[in-house]
């Protein structure tokens, strides 16, 4: 009874006071030591923990829905530079529906023309603690800081890592009213999300 409670403890809560060593028993794994390599494993054996850090989706949908003024006849289209599993597209798009201000935004994975999204917001990193999706474009961050793509930064905001998520919006979008974009995430009402 003791050993699936302990188990249970290691990989769900991400403590430094929990004791992790690599311990096998023939074919079977009893403990992992790096959790994030067992994360990119084929059939991985860990998946991200409890996660006490507040993420700041929340200010990130602020800025984004006060710069969103000039957009009109359908949502702003918001494109996450780089994955992380606790800031991302899916993540954005849920947090626009609890906070009432919708967002059309991306799943993971994604490659497209960055001009055709409204919005763009940039992590900092990679800090290699979050397996596979926390993944960084420095292709599309040097020609955002270049000045090579037709963003102006609106804002920062600061993530729990220390650093900065800056937030771009797209100069010549102001006067589009209609545009098809790339693949959005499924839309969801709000009264869904918040059960009402």
């Amino acid at each position: 009874m003791v050993y699936p409670i302990l188990q249970f403890t290691i990989l769900s809560f991400d403590l430094d006071c929990l004791p992790r060593k690599d311990v096998h028993l023939g074919p079977f794994i009893l403990s992992v030591k790096d959790l994030e390599l067992a994360s990119l494993q084929l059939m991985p054996t860990y998946t991200y923990p409890a996660n006490p850090v507040r993420w700041p989706s929340r200010e990130i949908i602020d800025v984004i829905s006060r710069h969103s003024a000039d957009i009109h006849s359908r949502l702003p289209r918001v494109r996450v530079v780089g994955d992380n599993p606790y800031l991302s597209g899916v993540v954005l798009h849920y947090q626009s529906l609890v906070d009432r201000h919708p967002i059309s935004s991306h799943s993971p994975w994604i490659n497209d023309d960055l001009t055709s999204w409204d919005f763009l917001v940039v992590l900092c990193g990679p800090e290699g603690k979050y397996g596979p999706m926390d993944m960084r474009d420095p292709a599309s961050e040097a020609a955002l800081t270049m000045g090579q793509l037709p963003f102006l930064e609106i804002g920062r905001v600061t993530l729990p890592t220390r650093c900065d998520a800056v937030i771009y919006k797209n100069d010549t979008h102001g006067q589009a009213t209609n545009l098809e974009g790339p693949p959005m995430v499924a839309s969801v009402s709000a009264e869904a999300v918040c059960g009402r």
